[in-house]
Parts: structure tokens; C-alpha cells; sequence
């Protein structure tokens, strides 16, 4: 499954789209092997899942520059500078990731209404640029993906057989073709007045990744 989210501000405008991708693919069960010796039992897919998940939480920082480098690619190809990396809005991001996976929503504001500008303030981050009349003080995109692209399952009995899972390289690159795919996604990765980026992820247990990139 893959959701996208942007959001962005010119004074006190703001844009959302949501888009929802999912892939599914039935395959018949029945393999067996006889004779000889026994290899050893191979993982259960449910075991195989906590291993990527695990894979992809020990690599999250290469997973997140990995994002940042595909979204600079575009900007180039663009004829844009590239946005410098910047830790304090990736410390932002990943606060949002996280809070948005351990409280099981998908959105730019909170439960309680707080907004990628009030988490600007709480971290005590000044993102404001003027040009011409207009102040811009930041942007922010969201995507929501999940470690395996698809999976195969017992069409009797609903059980998980297998999943086919994506690559740390994969999952970047989708997630930026994903934004590059939206209007109002694409508009922020080339906004020709951002500077700077972070981008924060997280990986629940289940195998959801939730990745939000903070401009300014």
C-alpha cells in the first residue's frame, strides 16, 4: 500500500491529496520434497517479515539519504539545485513519522490539530522565505509504504504464504516517483525556493513505512 500526502504554505495556503496503490497476488499452495535429508525449516512468512522489518530499522538513515538523493535527481533534471540535507528538519520528520505510526493516522495535523508549522515551533525551527510579497514557511509531503510490495495467500483460508518484499532501493525510489506523480506532491519537491530538507521514517512491526519530508 502506498498513500501520499503533501502540504505546503504561501502565507496561509494548503494542499492534500491522498492516492492508495495496492498490489495482490494469489498463488496455489504445494511444494514438498521427500527423501535424502531434510534442509532446515525455512522462515514462516511471518517470521521473514520481522527479519525485513529489522533490516530496513537498522538501515534507516541509508534508507532516508537514499530518499533525499532521488529527490535532489529530480530537482536537477529539473534544472534546480539540489536541497542541502538538513539534520533539525529531519529530527521534525521522523518525530512526525513516528507519532503518525504509533497513533495510527495518516495526516499533516494531528489529533489534537498540530500542524508541520507547530512542529516547527515546538523544535524550535525558523523556516521562513520572502519573495516578492510572499513569505513561504516550509512544506511537507507524506507517503505511507510498506516493506513488501505484494504478497501470495491461500485463497481458501486467507493465510499469508509468502511475501515478495521491496529493496531499501526500491522503496525510495518509489516513494519519490510516487510524489513526482501528484501535482501537488511534485510542486513541492521542485519549488525553486526551498533551500533545505529532512527526511524522517518509520517502520512499524506490521511493516508499514511512514516517510515524511520537511522543506524549507
Amino acid at each position: 500500500m502506498r498513500q501520499a500526502c503533501s502540504l505546503a504554505f504561501k502565507m496561509i495556503t494548503a494542499l492534500c491529496l491522498a492516492v492508495v496503490l495496492l498490489g495482490v497476488c494469489l498463488l496455489p499452495a504445494g511444494c514438498g520434497l521427500s527423501g535424502g535429508s531434510q534442509p532446515p525449516p525455512s522462515p514462516s512468512p511471518e517470521e521473514q517479515l520481522a527479519q525485513h522489518v529489522q533490516v530496513f530499522r537498522d538501515n534507516l538513515v541509508i534508507l532516508e539519504r537514499k530518499v533525499h538523493d532521488y529527490v535532489n535527481d529530480e530537482r536537477v533534471k529539473a534544472g534546480l539545485p539540489a536541497l542541502d540535507w538538513e539534520d533539525a528538519l529531519n529530527r521534525i520528520a521522523r518525530y512526525h513519522s513516528e507519532d503518525m505510526a504509533t497513533r495510527d493516522y495518516f495526516n499533516h495535523v494531528s489529533p489534537e490539530g498540530e500542524t508541520f508549522s507547530d512542529r516547527y515551533k515546538k523544535f524550535g525551527y525558523n523556516c521562513s522565505r520572502q519573495v516578492g510579497m510572499a513569505v513561504y514557511m516550509g512544506g511537507e509531503n507524506l507517503l505511507m509504504n510498506n516493506v513488501s510490495d505484494y504478497y501470495t495467500y491461500d485463497e481458501t483460508t486467507g493465510e499469508i504464504l509468502e511475501y515478495h518484499f521491496l529493496s531499501l532501493e526500491d522503496l525510495a525510489a518509489n516513494a519519490v516517483s510516487g510524489w513526482m506523480g501528484s501535482p501537488e506532491h511534485r510542486e513541492n519537491v521542485l519549488f525553486p525556493h526551498f533551500q533545505k530538507e529532512g527526511i524522517g521514517i518509520y517502520v512499524t512491526d506490521s511493516g508499514k513505512v511512514y516517510i515524511t519530508e520537511n522543506f524549507c
